[in-house]
């Protein structure tokens, strides 16, 4: 696992933990455009994914999702 701050790159860019507790990990993850992640498997954790600049495409089960930045005057 990464340490604070130390950025890890990926063949789709990079991400960097910002935050560590026993109980969950906040990383900022930057995708380069038309590049993808594989499809993880979560049975013990969950995900929670904001989308901050541009469109993501996600999967989860066999639902497939559209994720935006969101409009703060709506």
């Amino acid at each position: 696992m990464a340490n604070i701050n130390e950025v890890v790159h990926k063949p789709w860019s990079s991400y960097k933990n910002i935050f560590i507790s026993h109980n969950f990990i906040v990383k900022i993850l930057t995708i380069n455009p038309k590049c993808k992640i594989s499809l993880q498997y979560r049975s013990k954790r969950a995900e929670h994914w904001v989308v901050t600049e541009g469109i993501a495409f996600a999967t989860k089960g066999k639902s497939e999702f559209i994720l935006k930045k969101k409009n703060p005057h709506t």
